[in-house]
């Protein structure tokens, strides 16, 4: 729903310094769909979690994700995703990765390079 709302025009007002995380969100998100017909929503959470944590793009994400309208829709007030702090929290976690490259086996990522 996320992916839907960035590629409508509403989700075209995203600030300019979130631009580079919709612009690869949305891609990644569009390859897993191109990709994996057959695969259920399990495997495609785990494939855009892979690549995301390869490409070291979740710290991009999850704020991202975090101010969209679908999120406050979707998910309480106090869940993780709507808290500001905790997101900061992760985001301060997945940049320790960037030092690390992540090499995941094919199999995780259905056929995605």
């Amino acid at each position: 729903k996320v992916y839907l709302y960035l590629n409508s025009e509403e989700g075209s007002f995203i600030l300019t310094d979130q631009r580079r995380a919709k612009l690869s969100f949305c891609s990644v998100v569009q390859k897993i769909n191109d990709a994996s017909q057959t695969v259920g929503k399990d495997g495609k959470f785990q494939t855009f979690i892979c690549l995301g944590a390869r490409d070291h793009l979740l710290e991009e994400w999850f704020p991202l994700i975090s101010v969209c309208p679908v999120t406050t829709h979707m998910y309480e007030q106090n869940s993780f995703l709507r808290d500001k702090d905790m997101v900061e929290f992760l985001v301060i976690l997945l940049r320790s990765l960037i030092e690390f490259n992540i090499v995941l086996e094919a199999s995780l990522l259905k056929g995605i390079s």
